[in-house]
C-alpha cells in the first residue's frame, strides 16, 4: 500500500539548505504541500481524522469524531423532521429536543411531557435524577394506547414496584408520588372540539422496608381511577381521549436516626431520669435496649458479652437505626418501644408513640437526642420525673399518661373510690383512640382579643317571617309504582303528608327613621300564599336597594369635629391611635349620615354593613 507522503530526491543542495528543487512533501488526502518533514506529520495526523468527521448523509463535518458519534446516535443524519405540536414548526430529533428544553411557545410542563414522550423509548420507563441523585422521574410510557386506566396501571404496576424496590435499595428510604397524565377533548362544534391536558396526583407516600408496596400500589391506583370517573361524570363534558403514561416521582426520605453520642443537656442530666451511654460505634439504640436489663455501670462491663445480644432480636435494624426500624424490633420481640424528644426549651415530647399498648412483653421509653445532624438514643429510666416539673410544683409522686403527658397524684382518692393506676387505666382507654398530643401554652404577654367588630353592629333592616301550613294525607300509592312490581329500585319509600301553606305573618324592623314600611305585622292569607310573600319580598328590595343608592352627607357638629380631633382611642376596637402612622377617620351611618365616633380607617373599613351577606344569601 502506498504511503500517502510522496518524497522526491534533492538534486543539488548547498550549505545554506534547501534549494529551489528541494524535495516537495505532497498529502495525498487533500493535496497541500509542505516544505519540511515535521510540518507534514503533523498536518497528516489531523488530515485523517478529518476525513472521517464528514456525515455521509448530510454532509456537515464536525471538529471532532465524538460529535459526529453524536449527530449519527440523535438520528439528525437520516434528515428526518419531526413537528411542534403547539407551533407547528419542523425540526429534527436534536432541535426539537432542543426546542422544548429553550423555546417559549409551551409552558414548562408541557416541554417536559413531550420531552418525556419522545425519549422514553420502551415499556420500561426513563429515569430523570436531580440534587445529587436525591430527586428522581420515572415516566412509564402508555406504548399500547390503553384508554382503560385500571387496565394500564395494572400493566404498569410490576415494572413500577421493581422500579421501587430498586431505589428504596439504594436510598433506604424514599417518598413516592404519583401523576397520571392524560388528555381530554370536549365537542364545541359539530366539527371542531377543545383539548385539556389533565393530570391526576396522588398524595406523597412514605416508602421504607417495612412497606408493602403491592398494596400501596393497588390503593393508589384505585384512588387515581376515582378521581378520573368522578372528572368525566361531574358535568363538565370532558372525554378521555388518549392516557400518555404514569409519572413516579421519587425522593429520597431521610428519617431522624439514632447515631453519634450526644451529651445530656444539664437540665435534663440533673432529673436522673435518662442514661446516656457512652459508647462507640453507632449502634445507641442496641444499647440503649439493652441497658434496660443492667444498671448503668454494670452494663459497661456486659457490653461485650455475646450471649448479651440474643437478648432481643436485632435482625433486619439498621445502624444507625432511623425511627421506621423501631416497627420491625417490636414485631420481632413482642414489645413496645415509645419515643421523645426535647424542643428548644430542653421540653419533652412525644415523638413517635408505639401501636402496641395491648399486651406487650416489655416497654421501652427512648429519648432522641439532636445536635446539628446527628442523633442519638438514651433510655428513659423514668418519665415521670423527666416531664413532671413542666407539669406540676408539686414533689409528691405521680403516675402519668405516656401519651398526653396526663399527671395522676398517687395519694389521692376520688369521691368514687378510684387511686391513681385506677384513673389511669380509664384514661388510658379512650386516650388509645386519640392521636399523640402535646399541650402548647400561650407565650408570656399573649391577649386574645375579639377582632369581628363587623358583628358587633346592628343590622338596619331585618324581615323576620313566620309560615303556617296544614298536614295534609297524600292518597295511596299506584300499583304500578309499588315495590312489588318494580324490580328496578332496591330502596323504597313514598309520602305519607304533605305540608300546604295557608299564611305567612311578616315584620320588618328597621333602625333608620325614615324607612318604614311595615309598623305592624303583615298577615297573608290564601292559597297562593308564598307568591304573595315573595312578591312583598321584591317590593321590599327595590325600596331598601333606593335606600342604600342615595348617597346621604354626613351630619357632623362643630363640637364632634372637635371631639374627633381630640380622639385617643378607637370607637370600634378601643385601642390607642398612633397619628404617626394610622389615618384616623369619622365615623358615621352611611344611611342617616350621624356621626358615631372617631376610628381607625382599618376598623371603620371593616364594619361595613354589606346589602347580601353569605348567610342571608342562602334564605
Amino acid at each position: 500500500m502506498a504511503s500517502p507522503l510522496s518524497t522526491s530526491t534533492p538534486q543539488s543542495m548547498d550549505a545554506s539548505g534547501p534549494s529551489g528543487n528541494e524535495s516537495r512533501r505532497d498529502c495525498q488526502l487533500c493535496g497541500k504541500v509542505f516544505k519540511y518533514p515535521h510540518l507534514m506529520s503533523r498536518h497528516l495526523r489531523t488530515c485523517k481524522l478529518r476525513k472521517n468527521r464528514t456525515c455521509g448523509r448530510c454532509g456537515h463535518t464536525f471538529p471532532n469524531p465524538s460529535q459526529l458519534g453524536q449527530h449519527f446516535c440523535s438520528g439528525a443524519g437520516k434528515g428526518e423532521q419531526l413537528g411542534c405540536k403547539l407551533c407547528k414548526s419542523k425540526f429534527t430529533f436534536r432541535a426539537l429536543i432542543r426546542h422544548f428544553k429553550r423555546g417559549g411557545c409551551v409552558n414548562e410542563g408541557y416541554r417536559r411531557k413531550e420531552f418525556r414522550a419522545i425519549c422514553v423509548p420502551d415499556e420500561n420507563g426513563i429515569v430523570d435524577l436531580a440534587f445529587h441523585n436525591k430527586l428522581g422521574d420515572i415516566f412509564m410510557k402508555n406504548i399500547d394506547d390503553e384508554l382503560d386506566a385500571l387496565e394500564f396501571m395494572a400493566g404498569i404496576c410490576d415494572t413500577v414496584q421493581v422500579r421501587i424496590r430498586e431505589y428504596l435499595e439504594k436510598w433506604k428510604g424514599l417518598k413516592v408520588n404519583f401523576a397520571l397524565e392524560a388528555i381530554y377533548i370536549k365537542p364545541t362544534s359539530l366539527d371542531t372540539h377543545e383539548t385539556k391536558d389533565a393530570c391526576f396526583n396522588s398524595k406523597s407516600i412514605v416508602v421504607t422496608s417495612t412497606t408493602n408496596i403491592q398494596n400501596l400500589l393497588e390503593d393508589t391506583f384505585a384512588q387515581i381511577s376515582v378521581e378520573m370517573d368522578e372528572f368525566t361524570t361531574s358535568g363538565s363534558g370532558w372525554m378521555l381521549e388518549h392516557i400518555d403514561g404514569m409519572l413516579v416521582k421519587l425522593s429520597k426520605y431521610s428519617p431522624l436516626e439514632g447515631g453519634a453520642y450526644i451529651k445530656l443537656p444539664k437540665s435534663i442530666q440533673l432529673k436522673s431520669a435518662v442514661r446516656n451511654m457512652f459508647l462507640p460505634g453507632d449502634q445507641c439504640f442496641k444499647h440503649a435496649i439493652l441497658s434496660s436489663l443492667f444498671h448503668d455501670k454494670s452494663y459497661r462491663s456486659e457490653v461485650n458479652n455475646p450471649d448479651l445480644c440474643h437478648t432481643f432480636n436485632f435482625e433486619s435494624i439498621n445502624f444507625p437505626t432511623p425511627l421506621s426500624d423501631i416497627l420491625k424490633f417490636e414485631i420481632n420481640n413482642n414489645v413496645s418501644v415509645n419515643v421523645y424528644a426535647l424542643n428548644d426549651k430542653f421540653r419533652v415530647f412525644p415523638l413517635q408513640i408505639s401501636k402496641f399498648h395491648n399486651n406487650p412483653v416489655q416497654h421501652f421509653d427512648l429519648l432522641l437526642l439532636k445536635s446539628d445532624n446527628n442523633f442519638h438514643y438514651c433510655l428513659i429510666t423514668s418519665l415521670s420525673k423527666l416531664v413532671r416539673s413542666q407539669k406540676t410544683l408539686h414533689n409528691h409522686q405521680h403516675l402519668i399518661c405516656k401519651r398526653c403527658f396526663t399527671m395522676f397524684k398517687c395519694d389521692l382518692v376520688t369521691k368514687d373510690g378510684l387511686n391513681a393506676e385506677q384513673r389511669k387505666a380509664r384514661h388510658t382507654d379512650w386516650c388509645m383512640k386519640n392521636a399523640p398530643t402535646r399541650v402548647e401554652m400561650p407565650n408570656r404577654g399573649a391577649v386574645s382579643s375579639f377582632s369581628k367588630f363587623l358583628h358587633q353592629q346592628r343590622v338596619p333592616i331585618v324581615v323576620y317571617a313566620d309560615f303556617e301550613a296544614l298536614v295534609k294525607p297524600c292518597s295511596p300509592p299506584d300499583e304500578a309504582t309499588s315495590p312489588s312490581t318494580s324490580a328496578s329500585t332496591s330502596a323504597w319509600s313514598r309520602p305519607i303528608a304533605t305540608h300546604e301553606m295557608y299564611a305567612v305573618g311578616v315584620l320588618v324592623v328597621s333602625t333608620v327613621p325614615t324607612f318604614q314600611p311595615t309598623p305592624d305585622v303583615v298577615v297573608m292569607t290564601g292559597r297562593d300564599v308564598v307568591t304573595q310573600f315573595m312578591k312583598f319580598l321584591s317590593d321590599l328590595m327595590k325600596m331598601v336597594d333606593r335606600l342604600y343608592s342615595t348617597v346621604v352627607p354626613m351630619i357632623i357638629t362643630p363640637k364632634q369635629k372637635r371631639q374627633n380631633a381630640r380622639a385617643t382611642n378607637c370607637g370600634i376596637c378601643n385601642k390607642p391611635f398612633d397619628r404617626r402612622t394610622e389615618m384616623v377617620v369619622r365615623h358615621h351611618c352611611h344611611l342617616t349620615g350621624n356621626y358615631i365616633c372617631a376610628a381607625h380607617r382599618s376598623c371603620n373599613l371593616g364594619v361595613k354593613i354589606q346589602i347580601l351577606s353569605r348567610y342571608s344569601s342562602t334564605i
